[in-house]
């Protein structure tokens, strides 16, 4: 999507055939050859945020191959009060919810952001 002074990956998804054939390279590459024009130091693509409940080593590829680098930023949540008792009370606990199932999995990322809203 494009912004004006930036430019946003959404997804970027290819079967499993063609990513073995690195297809998210030639993505990528298109994407900015595309747009090598308005590089002018005041314009940059955002290849997303940090993915919370998986690991994936996107963000990395782009980094070692495309010379993409991180910037960071300080995670600010509001809870609605009630909301936000709940996570206060779960979040000791949070090494043993599992994050297997749907739920477990929603309440884990949700402690896992408050983690990181805590650390930063």
């Amino acid at each position: 999507m494009d912004y004006g002074s930036y430019v946003e990956f959404s997804i970027l998804r290819g079967e499993s055939d063609a990513e073995k054939k690195s297809i998210h390279a030639a993505m990528v590459a298109r994407i900015l050859d595309y747009y090598k024009d308005r590089f002018d130091g005041s314009f940059y693509i955002n290849d997303g945020s940090r993915p919370i409940r998986h690991e994936t080593a996107f963000q990395d590829y782009l980094e070692k191959y495309f010379c993409f680098r991180k910037a960071y930023c300080c995670l600010n949540i509001k809870y609605r009060s009630d909301f936000g008792i709940i996570v206060r009370v779960h979040y000791p606990f949070r090494k043993h919810i599992k994050a297997e199932t749907g739920i477990g999995s929603q309440i884990s990322g949700i402690l896992k952001m408050e983690e990181l809203c805590r650390n930063s």
